[in-house]
């Protein structure tokens, strides 16, 4: 748990939750999930963004602009008005911001935003602890999708000296360098991602990365030239795609020509569509292709969005009209989202092993298992059902 509103001050702030998943990098298992307002926003390495189990495209404009989420370069940026921001780069930097008047009110490991850094290693219920490893673990959920365990990852000494050289990595230290105006930090700390995150977010050091300008960490704007290519750190693979230090991948979209979203003004690095195309939250297309906007929400052509109450489901004409018609769910079937895609989906039975060694049955009856050691769980990925 990195945030959340431990003391909504008798319902006078808005109750939210900021939670981190972290695996080994590259696995696909690093998420955010940031709960708010009734829905919770699910953001994952390679499935970028999901609210409430339903993949939809960005931007989002939910609950009459309560709710506002957008791509901005690589990072997924969700914003509130009532002053939360939660920024994910969909891979491991993660920054939240809050409002002041949630100060002394908050609790996570991002600590309790009193102005006293001398007592932010408390547990939950409040009780303080002197211990890094005690207070790390006491904040330790469950989340959805994500599995903990293992260890961080340790980087030998003849890959460090390879990757330092200047036709890698170190080519971001070097002092004739086009990184040469930022102050550039490669640490052991990256070598555990978890550990850095709590670096980052706990001792709150201004790092400066290679990879965005953010406000926060270059108040000073420091301007970076282009560094990457097709043969050092590419980054773009979308077809009909173009790196930019400073993309506009928040107004580029075709939702953003229909409907007037708001974009930050801050300059983020990442893969814009070519000139005369737009992003329809899948792949870039000219503007005459492009969807409808429905409820804040942009559906491609031929999506159908399902409403919040399951009673309605709506679909995107090529002319841009979105012709709705009541959805009803048949016996034994539950109106919802179910891998990603929202409607009447048959009802199913649920049995889970916590990491704990938790059993639940799929009548709801649980207990420990007794068994020492350690629990695996195998499954048949070959069968037809899987």
């Amino acid at each position: 748990m990195l945030a959340k509103v431990c003391d909504d001050d008798n319902g006078q702030l808005t109750s939210f939750s900021v939670t981190q998943g972290n695996e080994k990098y590259g696995n696909g298992k690093v998420s955010i999930a940031v709960a708010v307002y009734g829905y919770v926003i699910y953001i994952q390495q390679k499935v970028p963004w999901k609210v409430d189990e339903e993949l939809l495209n960005l931007p989002l404009y939910l609950d009459n602009g309560r709710l506002r989420v957008t791509q901005e370069g690589r990072n997924i940026i969700i914003r509130t008005d009532f002053g939360l921001t939660v920024l994910y780069d969909t891979v491991y930097y993660v920054e939240v911001v809050v409002p002041s008047t949630d100060q002394g009110k908050m609790c996570g490991l991002c600590g309790n935003y009193n102005k006293n850094n001398g007592d932010d290693f408390r547990r939950p219920g409040g009780r303080k602890t002197t211990s890094v490893d005690d207070f790390v673990k006491s904040w330790v959920v469950d989340m959805p999708g994500n599995v903990c365990g293992g260890q961080c990852p340790v980087c030998e000494q003849a890959k460090a000296t390879l990757y330092g050289k200047s036709d890698s990595c170190g080519f971001m230290s070097a002092p004739d360098g086009v990184l040469k105006p930022a102050t550039v930090r490669l640490t052991q700390w990256h070598m555990c991602p978890i550990a850095f995150l709590m670096f980052v977010l706990w001792v709150a050091t201004k790092m400066t990365y290679a990879t965005e300008s953010r406000p926060t960490l270059w108040p000073a704007r420091v301007k970076i030239q282009p560094w990457r290519s097709s043969s050092f750190c590419r980054d773009c693979f979308r077809p009909q795609t173009s790196y930019e230090v400073c993309a506009d991948t928040c107004g580029g979209t075709c939702a953003s020509f229909i409907y007037p979203f708001t974009c930050s003004e801050s300059c983020f690095e990442g893969c814009q569509c070519d000139a005369g195309l737009v992003f329809d939250g899948i792949q870039c297309v000219p503007l005459d292709s492009c969807g409808c906007v429905h409820n804040g929400r942009y559906p491609t052509v031929g999506q159908a969005v399902v409403d919040n109450t399951g009673t309605s489901k709506c679909v995107c004409q090529a002319s841009g009209v979105v012709n709705c018609e009541k959805l009803t769910c048949a016996s034994g079937e539950v109106c919802g989202g179910r891998d990603g895609v929202g409607g009447c989906h048959v009802k199913q039975g649920h049995c889970s092993v916590s990491q704990v060694g938790l059993l639940t049955s799929f009548d709801g009856m649980s207990g420990a298992i007794g068994a020492q050691g350690e629990t695996a769980v195998t499954v048949n990925s070959q069968h037809v059902t899987w």
